[in-house]
């Protein structure tokens, strides 16, 4: 049962003076969306990456919040049903029990998404969690009222750059919000080329997805700051505002792509040595 959500003048904003608990209001500018129930609220599921138990999404999950002067509804995605019932490095790296989570989050996002009427239907999704969503998100937006959902969200994202195509005719929008100083998604991609791309620190760069760049590390970019300032206006609107610092590289980008060939073709000199030496 959500909370009683009140009212607060227009000109009254909690983000200046950086605090943020349960008394804290945010009314944020109305957008006109017709056909849409005036009391339909928002929703947006938070997908958590590897190692962590996602609290910054339950922390958002307790703020109560008005977009357009509609409620938003967050709510966690996360786990298999198992045990430990988060992903882990060993998910990362080896792939394995990936098809247990795909199906318990899908079930989340279809069933909760399917309980009542939203004005939209939205995902923001963090590093590997980014990455499993996008495996499993051209069937559930097939499953959504409109078809698709009205925006996703990638921060920190570890999410194969070959996607992209797919995730932009999932989404009403799709945006790839970059951390300049967030280096885990080049190494899960050199780790794992054949999985992962670096889109997390360097972009998607394609037509398909649109990028915006941040002073951000890995997890700085799922601050309860950033949701709100640079990811909440993106709801239910097809407009987005240049934000962050569109032009800026990831530094010593080109460096770090040698020094990542540079790994694999040592891997494979050192793969081909052990095979040359088993066979002979």
């Amino acid at each position: 049962m959500a909370r009683e959500v009140s009212e607060v003048p227009l000109e009254f904003d909690p983000l200046e003076e950086g605090e943020f608990d349960d008394r804290d209001i945010d009314v944020l500018e109305p957008e006109e969306l017709e056909g849409i129930r005036d009391d339909a609220p928002h929703l947006v599921f938070l997908i958590p990456g590897i190692r962590t138990n996602g609290w910054w999404a339950q922390e958002a999950r307790r703020q109560e919040l008005l977009w357009d002067g509609r409620e938003v509804h967050f709510v966690p995605v996360r786990g298999n049903g198992g045990n430990t019932d988060r992903l882990s490095s060993w998910h990362l790296l080896s792939r394995v029990g990936l098809p247990s989570f795909r199906r318990n989050f899908s079930s989340q996002i279809i069933i909760i998404s399917s309980r009542r009427e939203y004005a939209s239907i939205n995902i923001f999704a963090h590093s590997m969690g980014s990455a499993l969503f996008s495996d499993i998100a051209e069937n559930v937006a097939g499953q959504l009222p409109k078809g698709k959902f009205d925006t996703v969200a990638f921060i920190g994202s570890v999410c194969h750059r070959r996607h992209a195509q797919r995730l932009h005719g999932c989404a009403e929008l799709f945006v790839n919000d970059v951390g300049t100083k967030d280096y885990w998604p080049y190494i899960a991609s050199t780790a794992r080329p054949d999985s992962y791309s670096d889109v997390g620190f360097a972009g998607f760069l394609n037509g398909f997805a649109y990028d915006r760049f941040f002073m951000h590390n890995h997890t700085s970019c799922t601050s309860l700051e950033h949701m709100i300032d640079e990811l909440l206006p993106l709801i239910s609107t097809t407009d987005v505002r240049p934000l962050g610092a569109p032009l800026a590289e990831p530094p010593h980008y080109n460096t770090l792509i040698y020094i990542r060939r540079s790994i694999w073709g040592v891997v494979a000199l050192v793969v081909a040595w052990l095979l040359a030496s088993a066979i002979f």
